[in-house]
């Protein structure tokens, strides 16, 4: 099972997104961690954040950058500790590297907790904000419509979309991902609890590994032909039947 410009792909081991929490205010219909559709409120434990820092300041681990995202992040009932947390390795960061970590929080800022939260943040963390309610699900591109229901997916030659190459891996309250779609499919449709637990063990091959599991059911997959974004759901005959199966109307 081959990949296309596997070079390119390993990006995504040196930028990563914390999936903090999948609660969110919202329920865009082709939210890319599928919180519209399937609503659910896994929050990451602080542990699992504390062993990232330690992890990664004991790999002296260069990340190009470092997401905090969700779900909505301000819901997560431990978010301050997260921030002191990762301040820690942005301390480290400074002192090994001698530059300034890249650290971003992704908010929909579409409740007073979200509009709050922004007023406190730490100062060594960006903002990135969706304030526009009304076209808040234009955003995402269709997460539902799985390439294998249109015959647009070649297990031997893989072709993993942007977020990979430019979001990188994920961390959720499983483990780590090879990117934040690989994650939601696994939770909400595959159940296969594929998360590689620790930092130290996530490589090129276990993550390329997951998204062979995964891409086939991804709608981001038909990036190349710039498959068009969408404030109504777009959904394929295999995620008709597990919605189905699942009991789920849309």
């Amino acid at each position: 099972m081959g990949i296309v410009n596997p070079s390119r792909a390993a990006r995504m081991l040196n930028r990563i997104v914390f999936d903090v929490t999948y609660n969110c205010t919202l329920d865009c219909p082709n939210c890319n961690r599928l919180c519209g559709v399937f609503p659910r409120k896994n929050d990451i434990s602080l542990s699992k954040i504390k062993g990232f820092v330690d992890s990664s300041i004991e790999m002296k681990k260069y990340w190009v950058h470092i997401f905090i995202a969700g779900g909505e992040p301000s819901l997560h009932p431990e978010i301050d500790s997260i921030f002191k947390e990762l301040k820690r390795y942005v301390l480290f960061f400074k002192k090994e590297f001698k530059a300034n970590s890249i650290v971003k929080y992704f908010t929909n800022n579409h409740s007073k907790k979200a509009q709050d939260r922004l007023k406190n943040l730490p100062d060594f963390i960006n903002m990135v904000s969706n304030s526009d309610k009304k076209n808040a699900g234009t955003r995402f591109k269709p997460m539902l419509v799985a390439p294998i229901d249109l015959n647009f997916y070649d297990d031997n030659h893989l072709m993993p979309c942007q977020e990979l190459y430019n979001c990188g891996m994920t961390l959720n309250y499983k483990g780590y991902y090879p990117c934040a779609e690989a994650a939601a499919i696994d939770d909400t449709f595959l159940k296969k609890d594929m998360a590689i637990e620790k930092l130290a063990d996530v490589n090129f091959n276990n993550m390329v590994e997951i998204l062979h599991h995964t891409c086939r059911y991804c709608g981001h997959y038909f990036e190349p032909l710039g498959f068009k974004r969408s404030e109504k759901l777009m959904i394929s005959q295999t995620w008709k039947q597990h919605l189905k199966n699942m009991q789920i109307r849309i």
